[in-house]
């Protein structure tokens, strides 16, 4: 089967070169030299684009027989060991398949970590000391003339940026998001003139020392002030209840917002898992947080764990993110795993 690839690609650069030989001929026959210029450096492009490819091609080949060579050999001395008899074994078609399927799967979880990669990509384009040393001056200069708004936003601005970019790894307390998410709510409550106000409650004090993936609760808050509590006026109320299991650790990020109708949560539901939307009432921006934030986790702690939306139109939403328990020993076995 690959002989024949090779040969029909072979065979499709020699016919399409003697077409352009043939077309070089034939416009020096009729006086057209700048044509037959044009002819001739197409023709010249197609010799060397079919030298690369037939050395690719020969490349790949031969790397793809040495790789199968190598499974053969394995399930060879497989059956040896076991007493199975060779003869037995699959045939190469079924070496293929694998082969296809193992790096199918690869190339998925290759797409689910992009975004993670352009991230921490992100974090190394900036330079925190400049930042940090920048928002400690705006900040001291404020306290300086008795502004002290300014200067407590400042401060929590300049906690939140260095959360953010910090690079002590992927996993960290759930103390330190709640801590986090008061420095970002303390921020947005400034912008919105104290329109609305956030409660936590922990059935279980014990729970902030266990681990979860770094930057999961601050989507889910702005997700929540920007689509749902934005358009309210006054008395607005997000609540963040946290509660355990044996096995699994429930965080329920609840509004009073705006909510939305059965047919958009559905929608937004379908988009977070991925699944494509066509449809004008979910916008580009809505759902992107959400979506991320599901994605790692089902990448981290797979498909049992995630997000899911409860709500009702002009009532609220309910986010619940459901992660395993990682104590100290799993956190550490996670990271290696990375």
């Amino acid at each position: 089967m690959k002989k024949l690839t090779k040969q029909i690609i072979v065979a499709f650069y020699m016919t399409a070169t003697m077409i352009i030989a043939a077309t070089v001929t034939v416009m020096f026959m009729l006086d057209k030299p700048i044509i037959s210029g044009i002819c001739i450096a197409v023709l010249i492009i197609f010799i060397v684009m079919g030298t690369v490819f037939n050395f690719t091609i020969n490349k790949k080949l031969l790397e793809s027989e040495n790789n199968l060579q190598v499974l053969e050999n394995q399930e060879v001395m497989e059956a040896y060991c076991s007493g199975k008899n060779v003869e037995d074994m699959p045939k190469r078609s079924v070496k293929i398949a694998k082969l296809i399927r193992d790096i199918t799967k690869n190339n998925s979880n290759t797409e689910i970590l992009q975004k993670q990669i352009e991230y921490s990509a992100l974090q190394n384009q900036i330079n925190p000391h400049f930042l940090y040393n920048t928002l400690e001056s705006i900040r001291g200069q404020a306290m300086m003339n008795d502004q002290d708004e300014i200067a407590e936003m400042t401060e929590k601005l300049s906690k939140y940026f260095r959360y953010c970019i910090s690079t002590r790894g992927d996993f960290v307390r759930i103390y330190d998001e709640i801590q986090n998410v008061k420095d970002y709510f303390f921020i947005m409550r400034y912008r919105f003139e104290d329109r609305f106000q956030m409660t936590i409650d922990m059935e279980d004090e014990k729970i902030v020392q266990y681990y979860i993936p770094k930057m999961t609760f601050q989507p889910i808050v702005e997700n929540a002030i920007f689509h749902g509590l934005e358009h309210v006026t006054e008395n607005g109320n997000l609540k963040i209840r946290i509660y355990n299991t044996d096995k699994k650790i429930s965080i329920v990020v609840q509004d009073d917002g705006i909510g939305m109708d059965e047919e958009t949560l559905a929608k937004l539901m379908m988009k977070i898992n991925g699944d494509f939307v066509a449809n004008e009432a979910v916008s580009a921006r809505s759902g992107i947080a959400l979506t991320n934030v599901n994605a790692r986790l089902k990448l981290y702690f797979g498909e049992a764990y995630g997000i899911s939306i409860h709500s009702t139109l002009n009532c609220g939403t309910d986010v619940t993110i459901a992660v395993p328990i990682v104590d100290d020993r799993e956190r550490v076995r996670l990271q290696m795993d990375e």
